[in-house]
């Protein structure tokens, strides 16, 4: 398989010209249209596949629920902390 890609001029459609890996850049969307094992894949502008819809929404997701984990791992920290230091302001007020 390869891609064939065209560009709309004033004088009409001219064909792409692939790069060395057979991409085509497509230079509205600033990525590159590959193919990999038989698919099409997006590229981005350094050469990383972008994912499909599903998969980016899902990276997404997993990002987003390991901020809020380690958000809500800060804030027992930092109770914890605020109890250590009362705790240790009442010993030290009984001595």
């Amino acid at each position: 398989m390869r891609l064939l890609g065209y560009r709309a001029t004033p004088i009409g459609y001219e064909p792409l010209t692939p790069n060395e890996r057979g991409w085509l850049w497509l230079e509205p969307v600033n990525a590159w249209l590959g193919l990999a094992d038989n698919q099409i894949v997006c590229y981005n502008a350094a050469g990383e596949a972008i994912g499909d819809y599903e998969q980016v929404a899902a990276e997404r997701q997993a990002e987003s629920m390991a901020r809020v984990a380690a958000e809500q791992r800060a804030e027992a920290d930092e109770t914890r902390l605020r109890e250590l230091e009362a705790t240790v302001r009442r010993l030290q007020q009984g001595e």
